[in-house]
């Protein structure tokens, strides 16, 4: 097989405009900027008041006056420079906790020292946080995110993170059974929607693959966050559709004195599930070790008619971690990390005999050090993980008497490295904040089995990145971000790609983007955001050739793709108050040698498997979400929809496959602190707007219901319970890579979770 070679023009030029333009337009607006007159520079620490030294990451911090607002660090901790002349008080918030007032005292503004402010619970507030959007830590929005704490993510408890963020705003899920079912972002998949581990990659390829699974289990997750908008250049180049963050606390960030942790366990009869995951946390006043251990099992899954055979899903994974802590905030810490995953696809169509079964395996290392100091620069925060991952697919000849063999089909062996470093500086004249940084990171990959889908590869990434958020006036403020990269991708002979002169792609690519947030009154604001992401076709987009058995297709790739380049814009409108939450967006992107993964409507003769072909074609996304939520005493009802519209852009305007159809949905609410119960339904239209040889999906309305008690003592018990499509509907969703249309999606379910924390 002949691999071709091709080199994308430099961009260097750009970057450096670019670069000047921005350091440019900083300079001018720290240094001609007018100075207010008196200052103070408040400090403090946010914590949760039932769970001592639990700190509260992305509360908000804002002025009852001026607007001047930010938000705590991943420590609870925060700095807000203040006019002593236009402000006498500040309020904190915090997602399901009551706001407190703090009257600034003439004691408070000569020490500007706030100490540590302890926040009530209040299921009832519904006030939305940015948690980590923005590391300059401040308060405005310039692009709709969402963020997840542990009693969320408990109440949407799932199997897999594609199920448990499907349906919310702008995200859905490409699923292919329980365990291999990805999140999908306003239309967009793959390394597009990069998903990552306490901002750092994971080092596996769920994004390459319908059938590949993330390696980590949703119970590990002690928080989510979507994130897009500037912030995501932190992250990638490539990530126009966002970032997923999967925060847990292998490495101790805040620990009590003494022994600490949580459990959990859950069980679903939609497919026979029992899952369980606990954490133990051992601190001291110089640091603390953690360590974790979860495990999952189930079974086939049930579908109104039949169980959809080949769905089971069995997982074991743990850790380590250990964090010293240096003077009164840095600290320095490294874990350890294992996760094993055996799991099963849908029968294949041409025999029931055979069953694909995937085996993975992932074991990473990572440190993080966060030092603080008092100088221009005074955080820095330095991150490195380092994994291996195995992943196997095996292919299972069953025979009677109930034995089988088994072939080993495709096999990937990945080595990778990435290390970021982050040096924030801090509030400068009261009109910036930001950060500047250097993110690497290493691959090899090792490709084999019988059904070998590509060549090796070797790749390398080097990035630097700088960010950047002005205050204007005390309610507008610009955010900008811009990431210059070199990129190498390297294609290595093996056993089925042996040709001479494998192709070597190098690329300098420049990203950006920039946000205008405008907040005229405390309970309104809007925003803008513009982002320019460069994406490199993936090494299977360029060279695959051969039967995917786990994917269920025969792959052709295209090694004359070019990269992709990506121009999005969106702007929203958010009006919260106490009782009224309200929020809009539209959003469109152009994404130029957009590559997709498109049916011929061919049948691959020898493997009797349907051919999918990697192409590239100028494409159009556009749409938009609208959230709403209103509050009476105990009772919160909620409303929303989200569409997305894809096109190619050619004479016809063709449509792109796999785009989600409109959804919208209803829900209602009632907390009694103690106890709360729910009922949602979501209402999906049929998609008939599909690509050539790709199969419409009918229309379906699902009903969830829900219910939980909260009891607190010297511990922390709650139980939830959800019964997920209530009505047993039989039903299609069309982002599901399961080929035979004939097989519907999980029947009638009930999912009860039981979380204890101490």
């Amino acid at each position: 097989m002949t691999l071709s070679h091709y080199t994308a023009p430099n961009s260097l030029h750009l970057l450096q405009a670019v670069i000047r333009t921005i350091c440019i337009l900083v300079v001018s607006l720290i240094c001609t900027g007018p100075v207010y007159a008196q200052h103070v520079l408040l400090t403090g620490t946010v914590a949760d008041a039932s769970v001592p030294d639990m700190p509260l990451p992305g509360a908000t911090i804002i002025t009852t006056a001026a607007g001047q607002g930010t938000a705590s660090d991943q420590h609870g901790k925060f700095t807000l420079r203040v006019d002593t002349t236009l402000i006498r008080a500040v309020e904190i918030r915090y997602i399901g906790y009551k706001p407190r007032s703090i009257e600034l005292t003439s004691d408070l503004l000569e020490t500007g020292y706030l100490g540590t402010i302890y926040l009530q619970r209040d299921p009832f507030t519904f006030t939305e946080v940015i948690i980590t959007t923005s590391p300059s830590g401040r308060s405005a929005n310039y692009q709709p995110a969402k963020a997840y704490n542990s009693e969320q993510l408990q109440r949407m408890a799932a199997s897999s993170f594609g199920n448990l963020l499907d349906g919310e705003p702008g995200v859905s899920m490409r699923s292919f059974g329980s365990a291999p079912a990805r999140p999908v972002i306003r239309g967009l998949d793959g390394d597009r929607v990069l998903i990552v581990e306490n901002g750092e990659r994971m080092g596996d390829m769920a994004e390459t693959a319908a059938d590949h699974a993330i390696t980590l289990d949703p119970l590990s997750a002690d928080r989510i966050e979507v994130v897009r908008g500037p912030a995501s250049l932190l992250y990638g180049s490539s990530a126009l559709g966002g970032v997923i963050n999967l925060f847990n606390n292998d490495i101790p960030e805040g620990w009590i004195h003494g022994i600490g942790g949580s459990a959990a366990l859950q069980g679903a009869s939609v497919n026979n599930e029992l899952a369980g995951f606990g954490r133990i946390v051992y601190g001291t006043g110089n640091g603390a070790f953690t360590s974790r251990l979860n495990y999952r099992t189930s079974a086939n899954i049930r579908t109104p008619g039949e169980r959809l055979s080949g769905t089971f899903n069995d997982q074991l994974g743990g850790s380590a971690g250990y964090t010293l802590r240096h003077g009164e905030d840095s600290h320095t810490g490294f874990s350890v990390a294992g996760f094993s995953n055996t799991y099963g696809l849908p029968d294949a169509l041409d025999s029931p005999e055979e069953q694909i079964e995937i085996r993975m395996r992932r074991y990473s290392a990572r440190g993080r050090g966060l030092y603080y100091s008092s100088g221009f620069f005074n955080r820095a925060d330095i991150r490195f993980n380092a994994s291996i991952y195995n992943h196997k697919e095996v292919e299972l000849d069953f025979v009677p008497g109930g034995t089988y063999n088994e072939e080993l089909e495709l096999e990937f062996t990945s080595r990778s490295a990435n290390t970021t470093m982050l040096f924030h500086h801090g509030d400068v004249h009261g009109r910036a904040e930001g950060a500047i940084g250097i993110n690497a990171g290493y691959r090899e990959l090792n490709v084999g089995g019988a059904e070998a889908l590509t060549p090796d590869m070797r790749s390398f990434i080097l990035a630097g990145l700088i960010f950047e958020e002005l205050r204007i006036t005390p309610v507008f403020s610009i955010q900008m971000g811009l990431r210059a990269e070199y990129q190498y991708l390297e294609a290595l002979p093996n056993n089925d790609f042996d040709a001479p002169g494998q192709p070597r792609r190098t690329e300098w690519v420049a990203s950006g983007s920039v946000g205008a947030n405008w907040k005229p009154a405390p309970d309104f604001e809007t925003g803008f955001q513009i982002a320019r992401a460069y994406r490199l076709p993936r090494l299977e987009e360029l060279y695959s050739n051969a039967p995917h058995l786990g994917a269920g297709a025969f792959e052709i790739g295209n090694p004359d793709l070019k990269n992709e380049t990506g121009l999005g814009s969106d702007l929203f409108l958010r009006y919260r108050s106490r009782q009224l939450y309200l929020e809009a967006a539209v959003f469109y992107n152009y994404i130029r040698n957009f590559v997709t993964y498109t049916p011929t409507g061919q049948i691959h003769a020898p493997s009797g498997l349907p051919v999918f072909v990697y192409d590239a074609t100028n494409a159009e996304l556009f749409g938009g979400e609208l959230n709403l939520a209103f509050r009476h005493n105990n009772i919160t009802l909620t409303g929303g929809l989200d569409y997305v519209h894809g096109n190619r852009i050619d004479s016809d305007r063709k449509p792109l496959p796999f785009m989600p159809p409109l959804r919208s949905k209803i829900g209602a609410d009632y907390d009694a602190l103690t106890w709360f119960a729910a009922v949602n339904a979501r209402m999906v239209s049929s998609q008939k707007r599909v690509a050539e040889n790709e199969e419409a999906t009918s229309g379906y309305i699902l009903l969830t219901l829900e219910g939980g008690i909260r009891i607190s003592d010297d511990t922390r018990h709650s139980i939830t319970f959800r019964i997920d499509n209530a009505l047993n509907r039989s039903y299609r969703d069309h982002l599901s890579r399961i080929e035979d249309r004939n097989k519907p999606m999980p029947g009638r379910g009930a999912t009860i979770t039981y979380n204890y924390k101490f």
